[in-house]
């Protein structure tokens, strides 16, 4: 979170929990306040601010939505999360990653802030986000899909049968195809596997082989 601590008319935000010395011309101020029989408490360096005035002490929110996806915003090492109190300070730069889940694609990345919508090229997932007012993160992902291609040697497949599936759908329970003077046996994969149903799982395409 973002704490200020008024002294000597100075102010120090983002001071997290963590083991660890701190710098020398802040040591003594920070070892007085906050030292604790458990651990100690460090200056996150990455966000730290001097004021010297006594203008407003303004900070701004960061919100992170996902969608099947991750968002990893950091300020330094700290690690934004939506369980905290993401305050950060004017001029604050977040390094932030987005990544999707397993099955899934990146369709969509953008923040909104005090300027209005500013899109993202989801093929770039690394970027640096400049705070300057109150900033919600998006992502958004949805599942990959993948295409069943059939051979039928000469038959004619079931409409019910699918050509293709989403990572994460229904099962497919696949249908029997017909061809003039021939009984169906079953689907075979390339491997020479009997396919009766498709789970939705898998993570590319596939063919079949009607015997």
């Amino acid at each position: 979170g973002t704490a200020f601590i008024p002294f000597s008319n100075e102010a120090f935000t983002n001071i997290s929990s963590a083991s660890g010395g701190f710098p020398e011309e802040i040591q003594p101020v920070i070892r007085f306040l906050f030292k604790t029989e458990i651990d100690d408490y460090k200056v996150n360096l990455s966000n730290i601010r001097f004021i010297t005035d006594d203008s407003e002490f303004k900070t701004n929110s960061i919100i992170l939505l996902e969608t099947n996806g991750t968002i990893l915003a950091k300020v330094g090492e700290s690690v934004i999360t939506n369980n905290a109190n993401n305050n950060v300070l004017d001029d604050t730069v977040v390094d932030v990653l987005f990544s999707a889940q397993r099955g899934y694609e990146i369709t969509e990345m953008y923040y909104t802030d005090d300027e209005g919508e500013h899109l993202l090229d989801a093929s770039v997932t690394s970027y640096q986000i400049v705070i300057n007012s109150d900033t919600v993160i998006f992502l958004d992902c949805k599942a990959m899909r993948f295409t069943i291609t059939y051979d039928l040697d000469g038959g004619v497949n079931n409409d019910f049968n699918p050509t293709h599936f989403d990572y994460g759908g229904t099962k497919i329970t696949l249908e029997s195809p017909t061809k003039e003077g021939f009984k169906f046996v079953g689907w075979f994969d390339a491997e020479g596997n009997e396919v009766t149903e498709i789970d939705c799982f898998g993570l590319s395409n596939i063919s079949l082989k009607a015997v």
